[in-house]
């Protein structure tokens, strides 16, 4: 199960239980999105609808072939539901700053009684930005805010809305692809269209350059490290290999962006494990994110990830983790001597929170967001690590084969 194809498939199957407990509307989406990621892993990504419903026929096969891990009640409903749905409600929506978007309200069981709707986000120019899913009349919450006006629009003028929407190509969105079948399915079906399709047009972006190695840096880094995290730089990992090893694999589907940035295969030492935990200090690959999130993480130097995880060290295991809080460290932290101004704050926090998804799959942060007894010991190492520094704790696996 090398192929990427059958590890997200794998994580499909994993998570195909939780559906028995989803109402229709939310099992679709769920589908489409597991649809586009097996689609993407099987090198179907061009976005055409066509290859989205081959790839839902071969998905319910091979689901099939892994084994009896799923249920049948579940197997049942791992499908789109293509019956017709009806728009019983159109609503536009737009704001001071001339974000617009449009609520459809929609019903399945032919009644006038919304059960689900469809948020579709537009640009200012009037064209599509990208197609979300939420539940029934998610317009009420929004009535009595006055930064908004909400215009009721007559149900028959959404094919107009669409084709304004569409009239320019739509360009690649992470949250359109996942959701592009369903899309695609209630279109068709409020449009009375069986032909409407919807492709996305991936955007050409330069190549991610890594950022080069800054040997003073370096060596700055490693002596803080050295001078406020010596415990944790001279100690052995704090928990068993193997016990790592099981929660990492079974993240495997997840960390696989991780893995990219850091240009790694899975960890097969503690030492890897907290590589992984740095990916994005000093990330090899930076594809899977947008320009302006590739922005965001290169902004962050040595002295914000420094004074982020020494304070965050010396809190201790349990301490909550969060972008912010991160922020707050930096400034609080006597070793770096940088400050992060209040008109940057949100900019940092943003890219901090780009970044966290390494610390969670490598278990440096437990389900909570907190603070592990790894990852007290992850974090810094980690840093020593992409810093160059030659340290000599012998990695887990072989700590425990002694032990053992």
């Amino acid at each position: 199960m090398d192929n990427p194809r059958t590890a997200v498939l794998a994580d499909i199957v994993a998570a195909t239980a939780g559906l028995e407990d989803l109402d229709p509307s939310q099992r679709d989406v769920w589908v489409s999105g597991a649809v586009a990621l097996f689609a993407d892993a099987d090198g179907r990504s061009d976005g055409s609808t066509s290859a989205l419903f081959e790839s839902m026929v071969s998905l319910r096969h091979e689901l099939r072939e892994v084994g009896n891990v799923v249920g049948p009640a579940a197997m049942d409903e791992l499908t789109v539901d293509q019956a017709s749905a009806r728009a019983v409600g159109v609503t536009a929506l737009s704001d001071r700053s001339g974000s617009r978007s449009i609520v459809v309200e929609l019903s399945r069981d032919g009644s006038a009684t919304s059960d689900h709707a469809m948020l579709i986000e537009l640009h200012d120019d009037g064209t599509l930005q990208t197609i979300a899913f939420s539940g029934p009349d998610p317009v009420a919450a929004l009535e009595d805010d006055d930064r908004l006006v909400v215009a009721p629009q007559p149900v028959d003028g959404l094919t107009n809305i669409v084709a304004e929407a569409l009239a320019a190509p739509v360009v690649w969105d992470e949250a359109l692809r996942l959701n592009q079948l369903v899309a695609v399915l209630r279109l068709r079906s409020v449009l009375r269209d069986p032909a409407f399709t919807l492709d996305l047009v991936v955007p050409d972006v330069a190549p991610y350059e890594p950022r080069p190695a800054d040997a003073d840096d370096d060596r700055y880094a490693v002596e803080l490290l050295r001078s406020t995290c010596a415990q944790q730089l001279e100690a052995e990992p704090p928990v068993v290999w193997g016990e790592v090893v099981a929660s990492f694999g079974a993240h495997r589907v997840d960390a696989s962006d991780v893995l990219h940035a850091a240009g790694a295969p899975a960890p097969s030492s503690a030492f890897e494990l907290a590589r992984l935990t740095a990916a994005y200090v000093r990330p090899l690959a930076l594809d899977h994110f947008e320009p302006a999130d590739r922005e965001a993480i290169d902004a962050l130097e040595w002295a914000d990830w420094l004074g982020a995880v020494v304070q965050l060290v010396r809190a201790g295991v349990g301490t909550e983790v969060d972008p912010m809080g991160l922020v707050d460290n930096i400034n609080a932290s006597p070793e770096v001597t940088t400050t992060i101004p209040k008109r940057d704050r949100d900019y940092i926090a943003y890219a901090f929170g780009l970044t966290l998804h390494a610390w969670e799959v490598c278990g440096a942060l437990d389900e909570n967001g907190r603070l592990t007894e790894l990852g007290r010991w992850l974090l810094p190492v980690g840093l020593a690590v992409v810093a160059g520094a030659d340290l000599d704790v012998p990695p887990a696996d072989a700590a425990t084969s002694e032990s053992s």
